[in-house]
């Protein structure tokens, strides 16, 4: 007989590649040791274009060429992931702010 187990419409954490997980939790540490742990957390949290300025500067730097940044000498994809990462918890969380252009609808 097979053990139960209720999971069925649940993430399946066990698809998210162990080589993304390390990559981030690399830039998170070293954001953590040059910020402190949780940094952008504190207070009212960052302006969401903050995060996302960071993930495309990140993500141009490593379309434009380069592989590892020149401050903390990791990876960008890395530093793209751990962006990303902060950008989806701070709007899951509502910490900071939307600053994100809203198209009005009107031509």
């Amino acid at each position: 007989m097979e053990a139960i187990k209720y999971d069925d419409g649940k993430p399946k954490m066990s698809l998210i590649p162990a080589h993304a997980a390390f990559a981030m939790a690399r830039a998170l540490t070293h954001g953590a040791l040059k910020y402190d742990s949780f940094n952008y957390k504190n207070g009212e949290g960052l302006d969401w274009d903050r995060y996302s300025s960071a993930l495309l500067r990140h993500l141009f730097a490593w379309l434009g060429g380069q592989e590892y940044d020149t401050d903390s000498g990791l990876r960008h994809t890395d530093h793209v992931l751990s962006c990303a990462a902060m950008l989806s918890d701070a709007v899951e969380s509502k910490i900071g702010k939307d600053t994100r252009f809203k198209y009005n609808g009107e031509d």
